[in-house]
């Protein structure tokens, strides 16, 4: 009898032991991630509504990276997806085409046009400050060409993974930025 009530004593410390560490584990996952479902047509043909993603919070001693599509506060508590098109230290300009200190930018992720009325530009973007506009430029409103440039503390974190639906499931990874060669605009 002592045997069974040792035995099913170690048992139940085990277990114990095992839920308080995935409860741990879920406290600090949810320090560093959180999850969001997009509403909404701004980030396509990138992202559509009704996908589902993890957003991985960034430290503040941590930047972004041009490209990258990020999760914002936005004016109205609504949480915001854009692309970082602009860093700090650079100087943007949108219109027709986006223009980084004067190179044109080749998005193959952005899909329609900026209409004239919201062409804008930024001499040059400030220490913490980036530049974020939506890849389907003729719905996405809200961003940067609104508001002006975004500073850090807006920024909630980088998007790194898409988990639905399923036929799309896979890692978010930055745009590569490249430019139009030989532009002597």
């Amino acid at each position: 009898m002592k045997k069974w009530f040792a035995i099913i004593t170690q048992i139940i410390a085990t277990i114990s032991s095992i839920l308080i560490t995935l409860r741990i584990l879920i406290r600090f996952l949810n320090f560093k991630y959180f999850r969001i479902e997009v509403d909404g047509v701004s980030m396509v043909p990138s992202l559509y509504s009704k996908d589902y993603l993890i957003v991985e919070k960034i430290g503040s001693t941590d930047s972004y990276q041009s490209g990258s599509i990020v999760a914002m506060q936005g004016s109205d508590s609504n949480i915001l997806l854009k692309r970082i098109i602009g860093i700090p230290g650079e100087s943007i300009q949108v219109g027709n085409e986006v223009r980084i200190n004067g190179k044109i930018l080749i998005e193959r992720y952005a899909w329609g046009s900026t209409p004239s009325t919201r062409y804008r530009g930024v001499n040059r973007l400030e220490q913490d400050e980036y530049f974020l506009i939506g890849d389907n430029r003729s719905a996405s409103k809200p961003d940067s060409r609104d508001f002006g440039p975004v500073t850090k503390s807006r920024i909630l974190g980088k998007v790194i993974y898409r988990y639905w639906p399923p036929a799309h499931i896979g890692k978010i990874k930055p745009a590569i930025r490249k430019f139009e060669p030989n532009d002597e605009k």
